[in-house]
């Protein structure tokens, strides 16, 4: 087997890609997503008690079934963002390695470069 010391080109935007410790950041909604959504299903059926004039907690098992539900809801709504996230990133890191064209090399630019001089109008 030959070794090939060729650069790919375009393999700065795919180490853009690349999770860092930055992009793992903790993100409420990544920990609490499951437990909000139990406690938001299980305290409709409460709150539409005392909205009807019903004691609270007139509907236990519509209460628990609630809780219940919303657990699943939470779980499910969670795993479908995650695999959605990656499927995203996977679509993106294919259409990268398929067409290295659209991402030439960046150019290091210093900041004086990227001003447009400035007349004052006084």
């Amino acid at each position: 087997m030959e070794s090939t010391d060729e650069k790919f080109s375009a393999q700065w935007a795919l180490d853009l890609l690349e999770p860092s410790p930055f992009d793992l950041s903790n993100n409420i909604l990544k920990y609490y997503q499951v437990p909000i959504f139990t406690f938001t299903f299980g305290t409709v059926i409460p709150f539409v008690n005392k909205l009807r004039g019903l004691p609270m907690m007139m509907n236990k098992p519509y209460t628990i079934f609630g809780a219940i539900l919303g657990t699943f809801c939470g779980y499910v709504v969670t795993n479908i963002a995650e695999y959605r996230f990656a499927r995203r990133d996977a679509e993106m890191r294919e259409y990268i390695k398929q067409h290295p064209e659209y991402f030439p090399e960046p150019e290091n630019r210093k900041y004086a470069d990227l001003f447009f001089p400035w007349h004052p109008s006084r």
